[in-house]
Formats: C-alpha cells, structure tokens, sequence
C-alpha cells in the first residue's frame, strides 16, 4: 500500500477501534509535520523572494542605462580634458625616419614591420599607453605623429642622410597634442624616400613590410624624377588614395 493510503486505513482503525498511536509512530508522524510545516514556510519565502528579485532585475536595468549614459558622459569629459581620444577610424599623422646601418631608426626605436605598439620607455606601466596622468616623461611615452607633413618637411628636407617620411594611421588610445599625436599604434600605409640619387615611394602593403624588414630591397622600388624632397613630399602625400572613411577629421 502506499503512504497515503496507510495514513488512511490508520485512522479509520484509530476512529474504530480508540486507538492511541505508539511512541516511535508518534515520534515519526511529529517530525515529518514539523518539516512539512517548515517547507511550506521556506516555499513562502521562495515565492516572495522571486517576486523581490523580479522587481529588483527591472529596477537594475533601468539604473544600467543610465549609468552607461553616466559612464560615457564622464569619460568623454575626461578625455576631452587631456586632449585624449578614441577614435571610430584610424588618425592619419606623419612620420620621419633615418635610414642607418642598423635599419630604419625613428625617434627612439628601430622599426622592423610598417607597425608599431608603444611601450612606455619610463617603465610607468604599460596600462593605458600613451600615459596622459603625467607618470611618466619628458618626453612622454606614445608613437608621436605630426598632423601634417609642412613641418617636418621643412626640418629634414636639408638632411644629408637617407631618410622617409611615412603617412601613419594610428589606433588605439590617441592623445592630440597642438601640431601632433601620440598614440598605442600606428601603422604605415605609404612613404616616400630621399637619397642622393633622388626620391622613391611605395603604398603596397608588400613593399612597405619588405622595406622595414629588409631596407637593402628600396633599390627596388619606384623611383621619382629628381625634385626637392619639400616639393616631392608634398605632392607624394597629396597624391595618397585612402578610403574615403579615413579622410574624415578626427575629433
């Protein structure tokens, strides 16, 4: 017989025949009505608590939304302050290096590939490079870039070396500084050289990877009528077709 039909024939004899259950019996029917009692209780509190959670899930979620409009809004004011941006395309931004014996040499470091991650030569940690909290510096760590190519023109155009100049899209955290940037990456997507033989250029993503490896391949690249490296830069980097969606201003 199951349970409930034992309970049953139990208490028609009790009714029946006056009986008193025995102790263990008594003992046993007592503790199960206690726990029965206690379920029914927690089950109270579960329900209740699901009730509390479902108020509290919407509730979090309308205060979600406006903490990102906070969060954003609080972001955005700090950047603006520093003069630190992220941008939705890459920052185009020019750059200068001097072809030496040891390979292509920019300012601090030898590239070896068109691309670049900065590092903080102050050892102030690698978060959040370029540093804008002042921890580290002069100068301060990031892959600087001018916005246009006129000044730096006009410092190496008189340069006895061999040198190139390279337009860069930087990426990543980007700090705007009066006539520049400095940046997390950059990546170079065309240069032009000057020799004593005259200038040369390159845009192909080959040409540009095999001359940062292997400097000795610029003989192969093509080469431009003899002009001075003002008036040749210019109308290198005049002449560059980038898609129309990197020639938006950055702000």
């Amino acid at each position: 017989m199951q349970l409930d039909d034992l309970r049953i024939e139990f208490e028609t004899l009790s009714s029946r025949y006056g009986l008193t259950p025995p102790p263990e019996l008594r003992r046993i029917i007592t503790a199960e009505q206690r726990r029965r009692y206690r379920m029914r209780h927690l089950q109270s509190l579960i329900e209740e608590t699901q009730v509390e959670l479902g108020i509290l899930r919407e509730e979090v979620e309308g205060l979600a939304k406006g903490l990102e409009l906070a969060l954003a809004h609080a972001i955005d004011t700090a950047r603006r302050e520093h003069n630190e941006g992220w941008s939705p395309v890459p920052v185009i931004g020019y750059r200068v290096w001097s072809i030496t014996d040891e390979g292509i040499v920019g300012y601090r470091v030898k590239w070896t590939e068109p691309t670049l991650e900065a590092f903080c030569g102050h050892g102030a940690g690698e978060d959040e490079v370029p540093h804008t909290d002042g921890r580290c510096g002069p100068p301060a760590c990031g892959i600087y870039a001018a916005k246009n190519p006129t000044e730096l023109i006009g410092t190496w155009c008189d340069y006895d070396g061999e040198w190139l100049m390279g337009m860069v899209e930087l990426s990543g955290k980007v700090v705007e500084h009066q006539r520049g940037y400095r940046a997390k990456t950059a990546n170079v997507v065309a240069i032009v050289g000057f020799d004593s033989r005259g200038s040369y250029a390159a845009t192909e993503s080959a040409d540009l990877a095999r001359l940062f490896h292997r400097p000795a391949s610029r003989a192969d690249l093509q080469r431009m009528p003899r002009i001075d490296s003002k008036t040749r830069a210019e109308m290198f980097f005049e002449s560059v077709d980038l898609p129309s969606e990197r020639n938006q201003p950055w702000t």
